[in-house]
């Protein structure tokens, strides 16, 4: 965690101007925690720095390049993610319950990796019926 927020504005000002960048430290070490926010002056450097982020392509060899949502500076991969208020990141959670209940049931899975029961044998005489059904 070698980079400051001078690094940080740098690499990020290729997208837009920054209204400030921010790397979070711990407030007993002073050490950075490994988590950063930069914010443009405008939504549109913003976009672009998503969308180029998102890319897989080299800039100039100067230890940063990008690829599949990873910037990376200094040696170490950024995961770049748009910053929500607190308000969409509820909504957020709330689409992704949705989702998660519409899923199918996956709790029983580990029975296809038991195999096969067939009926007549013995170790299927001591598996309950619904567990026989679901193995089929």
């Amino acid at each position: 965690f070698d980079s400051n927020e001078s690094d940080l504005k740098k690499l990020f000002e290729e997208f837009g101007m920054i209204e400030h960048a921010l790397v979070v430290t711990d407030k007993a070490t002073g050490m950075p925690k490994g988590t950063a926010f930069v914010k443009f002056k405008s939504e549109e450097s913003c976009k672009n720095c998503l969308e180029v982020a998102s890319l897989a392509t080299e800039n100039g060899g100067n230890n940063i390049f990008l690829s599949e949502n990873q910037l990376v500076l200094n040696g170490r991969n950024l995961n770049v993610i748009e910053a929500v208020d607190k308000s969409k990141a509820e909504r957020l959670k709330i689409e992704g319950s949705l989702d998660k209940a519409a899923r199918k049931d996956k709790r029983n899975i580990y029975l296809a990796n038991e195999g096969l029961l067939i009926e007549s044998e013995e170790a299927a005489e001591q598996t309950p019926q619904s567990d026989l059904d679901k193995r089929r």
